[in-house]
């Protein structure tokens, strides 16, 4: 607009040199384009420049009107990303699988031990601190894998424990420098020779199994398990054919649960829901077992129980005692210690192994044993959580 305006000016300035100096009607001289434009000039050309001059004014302040129009919708700012530099650590991990087994093999009279080695091995890209403002952060979370992806993966029963798998890492890993003699083959075996074999060889007749003292368990321990982690050892039992419950506190933290039934039968378990504020955790394995059956009439001081678990890792034991009480206390994760769980009070020794056993009167479940009060302070004041908090926590 600013040229448009010199460019008018310029002509302006060429009209008014043109024309000779004259009076207005009032006898005054013509000393401006505005005055010029304001009265008869004497000439037609002089008209009608000045006609031209005043179009070009009109269209220039409608072409100046226009612009302030534009301007006034020019937004006052122009909205801009900024970006700002920070870092995130990436990681690759190659996670590892381990199955070991000990190898006994017979060539030629000699007996030969080894233990071989089957692996499972994959690799994970993990990455931490990633921001969840940065603009490709839907993208960097799905290239990257999180800790529980890696966990959950661990956890999984190995694809490759197959008959044919074993036999073919016997062959590629079992050596002939480990020689054993005879005798400590048998040790391992858990066998014993029988008088007068030979020792020069081996043979179905030369071994028999060791005699072993026949012990009727009671049939409630085929309902629970030993429950170990990285952390320690605890119990549980079978609320469903592969479903286990016991305390939270026994598989707090642990990437790796294992599970023992009364036979030596061994299995992985998952954690699929918890309860901090009854301690209650519920697992899944690939085993199956018997499940117990809840006590659905009321408790009363005085009933006997049985506690099952395994007290200081004695695997499998059985303590027993009454029912000295019910009533509500706070659970060992209260933040406020609201007494607001059910628990039974009982004389049945619970120890540190005892804990997620179930509490037993005569075939029914009352209760999961979860503790035992300071043995150097108090005697016979054990607890575990009421089968009423059981099945609300089962039904949740």
């Amino acid at each position: 607009m600013s040229n448009q305006l010199n460019i008018l000016g310029s002509r302006y300035n060429v009209a008014v040199s043109r024309i000779p100096p004259r009076r207005d009607c009032s006898g005054r001289d013509i000393l401006t384009f505005g005055q010029l434009v304001g009265c008869m000039a004497y000439g037609s050309s002089e008209r009608n420049h000045a006609r031209s001059i005043g179009s070009q004014l009109k269209s220039i302040q409608r072409e100046q009107e226009n612009l302030y129009d534009r301007l006034a919708t020019v937004p006052p700012y122009v909205d801009k990303n900024v970006y700002q530099v920070y870092s995130f650590t990436e990681y690759d991990i190659e996670a590892v699988k381990e199955a070991k087994y000990e190898v006994f093999q017979m060539k030629e009279n000699k007996f030969y031990k080894n233990s071989i080695v089957i692996k499972e091995q994959k690799k994970f890209l993990s990455a931490d601190n990633i921001r969840n403002d940065d603009k490709d952060y839907s993208s960097l979370i799905a290239k990257y894998k999180d800790q529980n992806e890696i966990v959950s993966w661990q956890k999984k029963r190995m694809k490759d424990l197959k008959i044919t798998n074993i036999q073919s890492e016997i062959e590629k890993q079992f050596n002939n420098n480990e020689v054993i003699n005879k005798s400590e083959l048998l040790a391992n075996l858990n066998i014993k020779s029988e008088s007068g074999s030979s020792s020069s060889g081996i043979s179905s007749e030369t071994f028999t199994k060791k005699k072993k003292t026949k012990i009727i368990d009671d049939i409630r321990f085929n309902s629970v398990v030993v429950v170990t982690t990285e952390r320690g050892l605890g119990s549980g039992f079978f609320v469903d054919s592969n479903k286990i419950l016991t305390n939270y506190h026994v598989v707090e933290n642990s990437s790796v649960i294992s599970i023992k039934d009364k036979k030596g039968k061994t299995s992985s378990a998952v954690l699929l829901k918890k309860d901090l504020n009854r301690d209650l955790a519920l697992l899944q394995t690939n085993m199956t077992g018997q499940p117990v059956q809840f006590m659905t009439e009321p408790l009363s001081v005085g009933m006997e129980v049985q506690a099952l678990g395994h007290p200081r890792d004695l695997q499998f034991s059985l303590t027993g005692g009454i029912v000295s009480g019910v009533r509500k206390m706070s659970s060992i994760y209260s933040a406020t210690n609201d007494a607001n769980i059910l628990f039974i009070q009982t004389d049945a020794a619970i120890n540190k192994g005892n804990s997620g056993g179930p509490l037993f009167h005569k075939n029914y479940v009352v209760g999961v044993n979860t503790q035992g009060l300071a043995k150097d302070e108090t005697e016979g004041l054990n607890f575990a959580v009421h089968v009423d908090e059981i099945q609300k926590f089962l039904r949740n």
